[in-house]
């Protein structure tokens, strides 16, 4: 025999479908912004171009802020370019006023800040640009795909990691939740904001924001969401 609901298990019922229904909708507000293409996203997360450039040493520094052999982007005649490592494993950076240019290796720096703004780190000798950091640090790798006699063209992966020094994930729904494993909150809204790992990479103009970096945000304590680049202190 089935048990029998009261008037009283009815009403929790429904207050428990109408607050999921309000959670849905409050998602829905900021869903409605197109998935872009990954090429269309690069830059949306940068700071305005910097007037100094230079490297981060250690995670630390990165978090900090701190820019070892910094130039001043708006005089130095040999600006820092967002490919400069590119040309090899080894780049100098040019010195300032007679002071000689630094050598340095992706192997050995966290990364680099370029004049446009944009960080990249460095992963076992590859280049990552950030396209946001704490609490949730996103990023961004281009490769080159080849189509066999039709050429080749560039796609573009994305990966996560929970703090500077930490390891990267891949971007996907369970790698998030593994991650943040005992945030239910977080679980829950990505559920509601998200049907596939494709969408993950949308960005809600109305927050200007990522919005699974916003969700995030959303359930942690507010000294945990700064974005160390939003902060108001100059470089040094």
């Amino acid at each position: 025999m089935s048990p029998q609901c009261s008037s009283e298990d009815h009403v929790q019922w429904g207050q428990s479908m109408l607050a999921r229904a309000v959670a849905i909708a409050a998602i829905a507000m900021f869903a409605g912004s197109c998935v872009r293409n990954p090429s269309l996203l690069r830059g949306a997360a940068s700071m305005v171009a910097p007037a100094r450039a230079g490297v981060f040493v250690t995670p630390a520094d990165f978090d900090v802020n701190q820019l070892a052999s910094a130039i001043d982007c708006e005089t130095e005649t040999t600006p820092i370019a967002r490919d400069a490592f590119r040309r090899g494993l080894v780049v100098e950076i040019p010195g300032m006023g007679q002071s000689p240019p630094a050598r340095y290796s992706k192997t050995d720096v966290f990364g680099f800040r370029a004049c446009d703004g944009s960080d990249v780190r460095f992963v076992e000798g590859e280049s990552y640009r950030l396209e946001r950091a704490a609490p949730l640090y996103l990023y961004e790798r281009q490769r080159r795909f080849r189509l066999g006699n039709r050429g080749s063209r560039f796609v573009y992966d994305h990966f996560f990691s929970t703090a500077a020094r930490d390891s990267l994930r891949p971007l996907t729904l369970l790698a998030l939740k593994e991650a943040y494993f005992t945030n239910h909150r977080f679980h829950d809204l990505l559920d509601l904001a998200f049907r596939s790992n494709d969408e993950l990479m949308r960005y809600d103009d109305l927050h200007h924001e990522y919005r699974v970096a916003w969700l995030l945000r959303e359930t942690l304590p507010s000294p945990l969401r700064c974005d160390p680049r939003e902060l108001d202190t100059p470089l040094p």
